[in-house]
């Protein structure tokens, strides 16, 4: 029996923090990607309270927080971020329809790890069983919830403007490739900021020179590409490794950047209980010295996470389960105002429409 959830977690530091880390918990948590054997309506949806606690110089707050965790003042521009503390609300859910006949489904919704990057996209799409049992998926990403940042993050001892991020985005992923455990996603996402106001308070001060400002745009894309292998070690067992591509293309080079992440999972998989444990790592590469630094803001990234599913009620036609998740992520950049880190702890209640499917079993 598959059950429930699955994960992968915002400005152009920490927000690029999450992305490189958003393929964190493993695609084996959630069933959604199978297509049923009958016709009709399912899906799942997820929600419950946790807290957070963020370190970031450029980040307000986004969902699923309930309040702000970024500091209005800054006392310097080359301080690492202090720690604040927010009640968070998880909601994730997907909406399914399947014709059963031509082995296509239609879906609508977003996952536990958008959720859990704090950013929340909504993806209406099709997946499509093919001759050999693999499936093929592509969406198209929009976030109705509102991720606010700082207009500008580089001001002074005085207060600094909020900015609201959209998103918009394709999503591509081919699954169970030639009969195999193999993989691949495809992830492109636009990014446009309400109000781009980055390094204006230090020209002010003739801190940085007019002609620099272009290099700390960003508005722009990030595209990511995913290859991941499942290992079935016995009927309980589940290795995953994963590597991960990513492309974050601003126009302003200074905070562009590329790199890498890889990613282990573990699935201890039961009737009675899931249990998945990752760990990931990654490594940034700034395109460009950083005009406020003169130095390139590279970075390591590290993760670990550990999420249980807890199956309370199962019948014909649904299971209800409990899950918990603790999480930890952080960045150690070459340029201290750009540290960052996330610690999480998350509970709830999730509901999944039971329907038997290729590989499932039930």
């Amino acid at each position: 029996m598959q059950i429930l959830m699955r994960k992968n977690i915002p400005d152009f530091r920490l927000f690029s923090l999450l992305l490189a880390t958003s393929f964190f918990f493993s695609a084996g948590m959630l069933a959604q990607d199978d297509i049923p054997v009958s016709p009709g309506f399912g899906g799942f949806v997820l929600t419950g309270p946790g807290v957070f606690s963020i370190k970031s110089n450029t980040l307000v707050t986004g969902p699923p927080l309930l309040g702000d965790v970024g500091n209005k003042r800054i006392a310097s521009v080359f301080e690492s971020p202090e720690s604040n503390t927010a009640i968070a609300w998880a909601f994730a859910g997907e909406v399914n329809y399947t014709f059963s006949k031509s082995r296509t489904q239609i879906f609508f919704g977003n996952r536990l790890e958008d959720v859990l990057r704090l950013d929340v996209p909504f993806g209406l799409g099709v997946r499509q069983e093919l001759k050999d049992k693999s499936i093929m998926a592509i969406s198209l990403l929009s976030t109705p919830a509102e991720l606010k940042f700082w207009a500008d993050p580089y001001i002074e001892n005085e207060d600094r403007e909020k900015t609201i991020l959209t998103l918009k985005g394709l999503r591509w992923r081919w699954g169970r490739m030639f009969k195999t455990g193999l993989e691949l996603t495809a992830t492109v996402r636009w990014y446009r900021y309400d109000l781009e106001k980055s390094g204006s308070w230090l020209v002010d001060q003739r801190r940085l020179e007019t002609e620099d400002l272009a290099l700390l745009t960003r508005d722009g894309n990030i595209m990511r590409f995913q290859g991941l292998y499942r290992f079935n070690l016995g009927a309980k067992h589940r290795l995953e490794p994963a590597i991960q591509a990513i492309f974050d293309n601003r126009i302003g080079n200074a905070v562009a950047n590329q790199g890498f992440a890889g990613k282990l999972t573990y699935l201890y998989l039961t009737p009675k209980i899931i249990l998945d444990f990752n760990v990931v790592y990654g490594q940034r590469n700034a395109q460009e010295v950083h005009p406020v630094y003169n130095e390139r803001g590279d970075s390591d990234r590290f993760g670990i996470a550990f999420t249980f599913i807890k199956p309370f009620k199962v019948t014909e036609k649904s299971i209800w389960s409990f899950w918990g998740s603790a999480e930890y992520f952080q960045e150690d950049s070459k340029i201290d105002f750009f540290d960052s880190s996330v610690t999480a702890l998350m509970a709830g209640i999730a509901w999944k429409s039971r329907t038997k499917s290729f590989g499932d079993g039930n």
